[in-house]
């Protein structure tokens, strides 16, 4: 492959760190959302438009979480084979 392929698993706990990070910033915002407004004849539409809203974030901060978990195993696997080989070298070098 022209330019070689690089890995950083200190880089990608960092990119992990940064999705965990607006996940937990997002979530904060839940309880923006969970009182019942006071919107006159539009209380009804208004509340559902909310529920929504909170349906809808929380599933973008579990798809956050997911993805730094994702990358966070990834860098660590990564980080263990590459350890791995690393000593497998050592034992047949000359």
């Amino acid at each position: 492959m022209p330019g070689g392929l690089t890995f950083d698993p200190a880089r990608v706990q960092r990119a992990a760190g940064a999705l965990a990070d607006a996940a937990t910033a997002l979530a904060a915002h839940e309880s923006d959302t969970a009182a019942r407004p006071d919107a006159g004849r539009s209380t009804d539409e208004l509340a559902g438009a909310l529920g929504h809203l909170r349906e809808t974030t929380a599933t973008a901060v579990q798809a956050l979480q997911a993805a730094a978990d994702g990358l966070r195993a990834s860098a660590t696997t990564y980080a263990q084979a590459d350890a791995g080989v690393e000593q497998l070298f050592r034992t047949v070098q000359p």
